[in-house]
């Protein structure tokens, strides 16, 4: 190989590397991009998050959003997943363009229009184990986060009539041993009576239960 053609082949290999590292840096630059921060009412819980809110200019790609938490002024939760889609899916802007906190550990991400179809469910979140639920991810039409759920409560929320004729409803988050409570889920077979769920987060796993609506697992 001549001079000419090393030197070439150096040009665009730099090239790619220069191109490889611009595309890792705004990758960085966009998961730690904060454009939301929202505080409790009684100034008890922080949550920063952060991503790429809306969906990805091409189909290959996936943008996720997190989160991080401070209580107080100590850090108590950082970068958990809290969304992700493709070209295809909804984004988080899309699905949750409004937020509130019903309480002072739960915060609310939803879409307001999405409650005008009908009358609201009630989702009854109990931790039945022995440890308190460092934060539990609750998903259905909208979003709920809670933080510091302890042992044998309950807490009660406001979700979304059903938009179809299935309903879903998932979990997932972590005790404060640091034991996962990996992502599981559930479907139900929507029909006219009150919607009413029972999420019931064990030591071992989590349960749902609905009265007078039907469990359906796809084939």
């Amino acid at each position: 190989m001549n001079s000419t053609k090393r030197l070439l082949a150096t040009v665009i290999a730099c090239g790619i590397l220069g191109v490889g590292l611009w595309i890792l840096w705004v990758r960085i630059a966009v998961a730690s991009s904060v454009f939301l921060t929202t505080t409790s009412p009684a100034q008890t819980y922080t949550v920063n998050i952060a991503g790429k809110k809306d969906r990805p200019r091409f189909p290959a790609l996936v943008n996720t959003v997190r989160f991080s938490v401070t209580k107080g002024s100590e850090t108590f939760l950082v970068n958990q997943y809290l969304h992700s889609g493709d070209w295809f899916d909804p984004s988080f802007a899309i699905l949750y363009p409004q937020h509130n906190w019903p309480n002072e550990n739960v915060l609310h991400l939803f879409r307001e229009e999405y409650f005008s179809g009908g009358e609201p469910g009630r989702l009854i979140v109990k931790n039945s184990s022995g440890e308190t639920i460092k934060y539990l991810l609750v998903i259905s039409h909208d979003a709920h986060l809670l933080f510091d759920v302890q042992s044998n409560s309950q807490i009660e929320l406001k979700v979304p009539p059903p938009r179809g004729d299935i309903f879903y409803i998932s979990v997932e988050g972590q005790f404060n041993d640091a034991r996962l409570q990996k992502r599981v889920g559930q479907n139900f077979i929507v029909n006219k009576r009150p919607a009413i769920f029972y999420v019931d987060v064990g030591d071992t796993a989590a349960t749902f239960e609905s009265p007078g609506w039907e469990k359906y697992t796809p084939e």
